[in-house]
């Protein structure tokens, strides 16, 4: 019977430290697999982050080449414009070449027999006032907005003024009737 019971006494005593030894194993894995969680749910984080970035930077990348493509359409656009323009400057100076051969042969002076005579203002009425203010207000304007075609505009109001006062018309009566 002591026997019995010191194999009793035996096999407690082992079980019991088996027991102790697979509960430190058990915390031990506890603690393991929190760290792997912890670790793992880091790595989703980061990997969604990534990803994010990666679809940010595809999408900035696609509009890039939308820019570019439309730079590089823009740019052959006036490449072509320019040739034609080349083209129809060049057809006009030969134009005026041909069609002016003879004035080669001819003097020329700046000097204007009208102007000369005349020392003063040209404005002699309301009238004549008024459209110096239109030719000034649309330069004005032009110069402001940086528009060729309201400078020419003005160019040919100053002109149809000029030589229409010289002919003793009035270049807006036109205007006037309507």
């Amino acid at each position: 019977e002591t026997n019995a019971k010191h194999n009793y006494e035996m096999l407690k005593q082992s079980l019991e430290d088996q027991m102790a030894a697979d509960n430190k194993d058990m915390a031990d894995t506890k603690v393991a697999k929190a760290s792997a969680e912890e670790a793992k749910a880091t790595s989703e984080s980061d990997l969604a982050m990534q990803v994010k970035i990666l679809r940010d930077g595809n999408e900035a990348l696609e509009t890039v080449k939308g820019d570019c493509m439309t730079s590089a359409a823009d740019h052959e656009a006036t490449v072509a414009g320019r040739k034609e323009e080349l083209k129809v400057i060049a057809e006009a100076k030969a134009l005026l070449q041909n069609s002016t051969s003879g004035a080669v042969y001819q003097t020329y002076s700046f000097l204007q027999i009208a102007g000369a005579q005349q020392v003063g203002s040209k404005l002699h009425t309301s009238a004549d006032l008024a459209r110096a203010e239109i030719v000034t207000l649309v330069k004005r304007l032009a110069k402001e907005e940086r528009s060729p075609a309201l400078a020419q505009l003005a160019s040919r109001i100053a002109a149809v003024e000029r030589y229409g006062a010289e002919a003793g018309e009035d270049p807006f009566a036109k205007v006037k009737a309507l």
